[in-house]
């Protein structure tokens, strides 16, 4: 086999090779050699030859000898090994390196047939110093790997009409992309880089760099008075662009040792702490806001010491203007004072504060805790799990005031689990003070079935109540299964729960004095190996005075007819009887679905649905507080068609039509039906060349039935794999959501046409 130029390349090695040693082997008369043993069969040496032959290190075997493991002499196998060194050595001559695999079974070899090739005049003192110099290459080289991508777009837009004409519209990133002519040439490299100069110490880069344009860096400051695109510049400041840019993205230092790990970091996640409620929490939704965290900055250390774990950080915010301080420490009880195998003791403390600065006295939040766990299965598992935790937080964090007032809460929370076979239960009890809070907690773990209903304004959907602060919260849950056959079982699950809260003067509700209440019941049944069922319905209040509720119920089944049909159906219902018109109607809904798909033929797939909404049953002008089209009955009906044809082995045509009509009951010339349409044809022309063409089409008609107008969306693209870690795709058009928002008659897409606009983009990995 001949060693191209290019595998030369792709393997790596050292730097002499005993070149007088491996030429003396051709000048050694064979019958000048003394007598050698023979080499058994099974000898390894065989399989390590054949190795190096198959890499390239010789043109082949004069015979069969290797192949066909015939018994030879340890001189012909040394003669052997003498002619890979003298390729090994034309690899170096002409600028190669030798593979650290390859090297490590030339080694073994030559230490096995020492004798051999010191017969044959073979240095293999020499040979031992440059595979020790591999070795050291080969750790060198273990110690920075490098790996990104880069990438490159560009787009190209000639007939303006057809574009929304915003700027920006969502479907590139740059503003010019809906401008006619071809926009910026986009350039981006992410590079990744991991040192490891030690075994216990590692180094982490991630660099990101862009060209935009041939021009030089540029910025620009316009002014704008309402300043929502860039609120962190200064007030006239509003837009800020570079065309060329360097950035530092990320950066770590790890040092591992026995009983710390270090790590110092620059805009990475934090690592959360293991505690029952996450105090410090990494990507997890605020406790005040809502809104997830970004990276940080800062240092941790974590480790073991006998049966203590510990964490501690000193962390910055993403944009470094508030503290973050946490620890937390966990001692679990080792088995030797326990006395036994079924139990587990943990017991745990933590800390966590965090400074929103340091010029005004109480801008902070702070939390301590103390938690303890433990878990017995000697009748069947209980686990228990229970922390006291206290808060101080400064007047202005809690309610925005400016005085510098330090209120102190606490909060307690109990979960607890039994399960005995089949059975399982789940209480969960929590108690919060209407001071205590935690700014770097994830409000899912503090607060359940809870969530907030505007981010922007800091506002919770939380049973009437617009916060959550002074929550008390218990809830019981109960599952039973229930096996009949290995086809055929049972699950159930009931759930009570309520809510109240401590009255605060300082801000008080309409909730006050009031619970919120949930009960919900759900059974799965597998009737049968290929049919199940579901049942689920719930009653849900609001903590208000004389306040009934909603209520939700669900049934669906879903069921395999053959071997090529299945079929499911859902109904649904819903009512708020606290939601009343004149007439004392309280607000109902209805829903029902079905469909039925089928594997028509072995090339063909189709699938028939249909669906039926009624919203404001039985409501109308007459007996509305506020007529209006969305304060009536509305039936919506829709109906359609998808299928799936496998045209050949590497073309498929995908086929959707569908049809909706909306009725209201006492504005009958707002009826309105639509009809759509949509086909997208795949080929795969190689296992790395792909295209696809996307069309659709939507016909509105208002009450009469008459049309509106036609709306078109045509797209085309082709994506082109030529390694698995190369990419390349090149689009005609605008991908539009062919989905629920371009049926709604206030859907954002219903009036976009095709965009003419051509998109090239291309990345590879490294």
């Amino acid at each position: 086999m001949e060693l191209s130029f290019k595998t030369i390349k792709k393997f790596g090695f050292l730097a002499v090779i005993a070149a007088l040693a491996a030429l003396a082997a051709f000048y050694v008369p064979y019958a000048a050699a003394a007598p050698f043993n023979d080499v058994p069969k099974d000898h390894w040496a065989y399989e390590a030859i054949d190795k190096l032959v198959q890499n390239g290190y010789m043109d082949g075997f004069a015979d069969d000898t290797f192949r066909g493991r015939k018994v030879i002499t340890r001189y012909e196998i040394a003669l052997t090994l003498a002619k890979i060194l003298t390729k090994v050595e034309d690899v170096e001559s002409s600028g190669g390196i030798i593979s650290p695999k390859d090297a490590e079974i030339i080694k073994s070899l030559s230490t096995e047939f020492r004798e051999e090739l010191n017969t044959l005049g073979a240095k293999v003192n020499t040979l031992d110093q440059r595979v020790t110099e591999l070795e050291k290459y080969k750790k060198n080289a273990e110690k920075i790997k490098w790996a990104g991508y880069y990438k490159v777009s560009d787009v190209a837009v000639w007939d303006r009409l057809t574009t929304i004409n915003d700027g920006d519209n969502n479907d590139d990133n740059f503003d010019e992309g809906d401008a006619n002519g071809i926009g910026k040439l986009k350039n981006q490299v992410n590079l990744k880089l991991t040192g490891k100069p030690f075994d216990n110490v590692e180094t982490y880069t991630e660099i990101k760099a862009f060209i935009n344009s041939s021009k030089g860096p540029s910025k620009s400051y316009v002014y704008k008075s309402d300043n929502t695109v860039r609120p962190y510049l200064e007030k006239y400041m509003s837009d800020f662009y570079n065309d060329r840019d360097l950035i530092m993205d990320k950066m770590h230092l790890k040092i591992d040792s026995q009983y710390a790990n270090v790590r110092a970091f620059n805009n990475e996640s934090i690592t959360k702490l293991n505690d029952p409620v996450i105090l410090l929490n990494s990507y997890g939704k605020n406790v005040f806001n809502g809104k997830s965290s970004d990276p940080f900055s800062g240092i941790e250390t974590r480790g073991t010491i006998k049966d203590v774990t510990y964490n501690v950080s000193a962390i910055k915010d993403w944009n470094n203007t508030m503290d973050i301080y946490a620890g937390r420490m966990v001692y679990m009880m080792p088995e030797r004072i326990l006395k036994t195998t079924t139990a587990e003791v943990i017991f745990g403390v933590s800390f966590v504060e965090k400074a929103m600065d340091y010029t005004r006295r109480g801008n902070f939040s702070q939390v301590n805790g103390v938690d303890l766990s433990f878990k017995f299965t000697d009748i069947g598992t209980l686990k228990v799990m229970t922390e006291y935790m206290e808060s101080r937080n400064g007047d202005s964090v809690l309610y925005g005031g400016s005085s510098t007032e330090i209120l102190k809460d606490d909060g307690v929370k109990l979960d607890l689990e039994y399960q005995l076979e089949n059975l399982t239960m789940i209480f969960n009890h929590y108690r919060y003070g209407k001071n205590f809070a935690v700014s770097t907690a994830r409000y899912d773990t503090l607060y359940m079935d809870t969530e907030f209903q505007d981010t922007e304004s800091d506002v919770h959907d939380n049973y009437g109540r617009k916060s959550v602060f002074g929550e008390r919260f218990s809830r019981l849950t109960l599952k039973y299964n229930i096996p009949f056959t290995d086809e055929q079982a049972l699950r159930l699950e009931g759930i009570i729960q309520n809510k109240k809260w401590e009255y605060n003067e300082r801000e008080p509700h309409e909730t006050d004095g009031y619970e919120g209440q949930k009960f919900s019941f759900q059974a799965d049944a597998d009737m049968a190996k290929d049919m199940t069922s579901k049942f689920y319905t719930e009653l849900h209040k609001h903590a208000f005075k004389d306040e009934v509720g909603k209520t939700y119920t669900e049934i669906s089944l879903n069921a395999k007819l053959n071997e090529r049909i299945s079929s499911s159906a859902s109904f649904s219902n819903s009512q708020d009887m606290d939601y009343i018109n004149k007439e004392s109607k309280s607000y109902k809904e209805n829903s029902f679905y079905g469909e039925l798909s089928s594997q028509l033929l072995k090339n063909i797939w189709g699938k028939v649905f249909g669906e039926r909404r009624i919203k404001y049953i039985g409501w109308h002008d007459a007996n509305t507080e506020n007529p209006s089209i969305d304060n009536t009955e509305k039936l919506i009906d829709q109906t359609g068609f998808e299928t799936n044809f496998t045209l050949t082995p590497s073309l498929t045509l995908k086929l959707t039509t569908a049809a909706q009509h909306n009725v209201y009951n006492a504005y009958t010339l707002q009826n309105e039906k639509f009809n759509w349409f949509t086909t997208e044809l795949t080929e795969v022309f190689t296992d790395k060349l792909k295209g696809r063409i996307l069309y659709w089409w939507k016909n509105p008609q208002n009450h009469e039935g008459k049309s509106n107008d036609n709306f078109r969306n045509l797209v085309a693209e082709v994506a082109y794999d030529p390694t698995d870690k190369t990419r390349m795709r090149v689009r005609y058009g605008d991908f539009i959501d062919s989905g629920q928002d371009a049926k709604n008659t206030d859907g954002d897409y219903k009036d976009i046409e095709t965009e003419k606009k051509l998109t090239f983009e291309a990345s590879t990995d490294f």
